[in-house]
């Protein structure tokens, strides 16, 4: 049995211009690296000079809000060039596929209800996150609330995003959200087949996945 493959899961986020035509808004990202963190940055700060770990396009990554209001996270923009930048996934000492840190190209995807551009300071909604990345043949999925078995039923508790400003103005729209989990995740994988299709999903394992990573236009 074989399954069409999925679109990408994204953060839905609504955006008003004030005139003309709503535009792809670059964001910039920051990962906490903490001690434990299990989803983290590859430890390089952006070309660009700024102390954020990854920029939208200077650093080929794609990190953007689309004009469909939807949020996009690509550690590679442009396919036709040589990697510059990865995210990395530390197990620690849990009995894993990959040394840790093992560090890839990697696609993130979110979604779940409610509209991240209405959101305001303080304002907290769950998010499913899939980090997805390709090895010796599959492609790897590691999610946060996510269905990993296709069941109808998500396997582990969501992420959760958090509007941390505008502080000083309760009623603005937000510009910098945090994301975290202290939970579990799970890491399935899929054959990769052709033409577009994969095969059935594999659960590899349960993982304690913690991180948190701060995003803004």
């Amino acid at each position: 049995m074989t399954f069409t493959k999925p679109a990408v899961l994204v953060l839905s986020v609504v955006l008003i211009a004030a005139a003309g035509p709503v535009r792809d808004v670059p964001l910039s990202a920051t990962y906490r690296d903490g001690v434990g963190d299990g989803v983290r940055s590859d430890g390089l700060t952006s070309f660009t000079g700024s102390t954020a770990h990854y920029v939208n396009g200077p650093d080929d990554n794609a990190l953007v809000v689309l004009t469909n209001g939807h949020y996009r996270f690509s550690t590679r923009l442009d396919e036709r060039k040589p990697l510059r930048r990865r995210l990395c996934f530390d197990f620690g000492t849990q009995a894993a596929p990959f040394a840790s840190p093992y560090c890839a190209d990697v696609l993130i995807g979110m979604h779940g209800d409610g509209l991240v551009g209405e959101m305001q300071a303080g304002d907290v909604l769950d998010r499913r996150v899939k980090h997805s990345w390709t090895y010796n043949g599959y492609e790897y999925r590691l999610g946060f609330g996510v269905d990993w078995d296709q069941n109808n039923t998500d396997d582990t508790l969501p992420a959760a995003i958090t509007c941390v400003e505008p502080i000083d103005n309760a009623t603005a729209p937000c510009t910098v959200w945090e994301m975290s989990s202290a939970g579990v995740a799970s890491l399935a994988r899929v054959k990769i087949l052709s033409k577009g299709k994969f095969g059935a999903p594999e659960l590899v394992g349960y993982y304690d996945m913690p991180f948190q990573v701060r995003f803004w236009r």
